[in-house]
């Protein structure tokens, strides 16, 4: 299968965006987030790039929440917002770009929840997440 259009190209969000996509699929697998900051970090020791705002990680992980939903209308299947397990450390939850993605999943909305009703639904996403993604990656 070729490369979700989301993540072809050479600009610095599709190449961070295929960096950690791995990553990403990792901490699903593992059943965990990852803050912003936590990526940035990951995203330097590892000398994938230098240092970035945090929130410069927004756009990555929106490619990869399309990249999914490509690879999901091709699949004829089911894939979780694996992006969403990409979370702002103060607030524990994803940004609220994430929120597209969580409800083309979920079919609730998440922009009319509070942040407690989030956190919850994020905990719950994150055990499926990880019991999906251990037979849908690998």
């Amino acid at each position: 299968m070729p490369l979700p259009k989301a993540l072809q190209g050479d600009k610095w969000t599709e190449r961070i965006a295929r960096t950690v996509f791995p990553l990403i699929i990792w901490y699903a697998k593992n059943g965990r987030t990852i803050t912003y900051g936590d990526l940035n970090k990951e995203v330097v020791n590892r000398g994938w790039h230098h240092s970035v705002p945090d929130m410069g990680y927004g756009k990555p992980a929106g490619a990869i929440g399309n990249a999914l939903i490509e690879t999901e209308e091709k699949w004829e299947d089911i894939i979780p917002p694996l992006n969403a397990l990409i979370i702002n450390k103060a607030t524990r939850l994803p940004g609220s770009g994430a929120n597209r993605y969580l409800e083309k999943y979920t079919k609730l909305k998440h922009v009319d929840m509070s942040d407690d009703e989030k956190k919850l639904s994020l905990k719950r996403y994150i055990q499926i997440f990880f019991h999906m993604s251990i037979g849908m990656i690998y």
